[in-house]
């Protein structure tokens, strides 16, 4: 059990405006250009304004920072005990939301920012929907409408990989192909990362038995949860699906070819359908519950920016 992590759990937020979260950067300044940041987008996502990124991200850097170095202060207690050399095991963010709310974009960006502030710092990002089953097994198993939701992930795998990860061992984990729709043939090989930037649906899901080292949430050492209304994240959504039916759908490997050649009108209801029925049943049922056990909430607003920060 991560008892570093779950100290956490019956903690009360403190409740943040952007103002005041600003006001909370010290004297962080992140010199990041736009052409740095511009790459790393979503379909959805404009590019803030260099004071309103810093103001967003500066604050975040720094409260990572001292997590940071206490998590390192605690890892050595007792290996200076013991007059050994510690050995500090990668540090992971746990990075979770909704579909749509850009979980990806924001997990790629504090990447980036957290590479210039530890220059000589190795981050590496592991989406967890990776360790969803082949689709060949969905199929074979009924839940294809299911995808997403807790039983279709291979969790046994996911949380062999983070046990080896957080053990300082090489692991090597399934990467997803959304143009497939499946698992893709390559491997992602994690080794020995200072930071480690877990990202997926299932990041803060428990099996039930939090004392056991049975759930993603046992590996993790700071919990971000990125929140929005419900219907942001439809919008969002339906925005998404139809940028994706003008891109990655035209593809001739796409599993969703299906849909590249709908009308605006028929791609926004095809949209609706799928996130009523799939989506936004997932986000209330196995999401959104999980929120209360992160260590941070960020709301964003209708561009995406950052609105409100609650914190533990």
């Amino acid at each position: 059990m991560n008892t570093h992590f779950h100290s956490y759990l019956n903690q009360k937020f403190t409740i943040l405006d952007q103002t005041q979260w600003s006001l909370l950067k010290d004297d962080i300044d992140l010199n990041i250009s736009e052409e740095q940041i511009q790459p790393l987008l979503g379909f959805n996502e404009k590019l803030l304004d260099a004071t309103e990124f810093n103001n967003c991200y500066a604050p975040l850097v720094r409260l990572l920072d001292l997590q940071l170095n206490a998590f390192k202060i605690q890892r050595s207690i007792t290996p200076n005990f013991l007059r050994k050399v510690a050995k500090i095991p990668p540090f992971i963010i746990g990075v979770t939301g909704s579909v749509s709310v850009g979980k990806s974009t924001f997990s790629r960006i504090l990447k980036k920012v957290l590479e210039i502030y530890y220059p000589n710092f190795k981050i590496q990002i592991l989406n967890t929907d990776g360790f969803i089953y082949p689709l060949q097994y969905l199929q074979q198993h009924d839940l294809l409408s299911r995808k997403g939701f807790p039983e279709s992930y291979d969790e046994p795998y996911l949380l062999k990989v983070l046990s080896l990860i957080k053990s300082g061992k090489q692991a090597f984990a399934p990467v997803y192909n959304h143009i497939t729709y499946d698992r893709d043939s390559n491997l992602l090989e994690i080794d020995s990362p200072d930071i480690l930037i877990l990202e997926g649906l299932n990041v803060l899901q428990v099996n039930g038995h939090e004392t056991n080292l049975s759930s993603p949430i046992d590996f993790i050492d700071f919990a971000i949860y990125l929140d929005a209304s419900s219907q942001l994240l439809e919008k969002w959504y339906i925005k998404r699906f139809k940028s994706f039916r003008n891109n990655s759908f035209k593809n001739e490997k796409s599993y969703f070819k299906k849909y590249a050649d709908l009308t605006d009108e028929q791609a926004e209801e095809k949209a609706k359908t799928i996130w009523q029925l799939i989506n936004a049943k997932n986000y209330v049922e196995n999401v959104e519950p999980t929120k209360y056990r992160a260590n941070l909430i960020i709301t964003k607003g209708a561009k995406h920016e950052f609105i409100e920060f609650a914190l533990k």
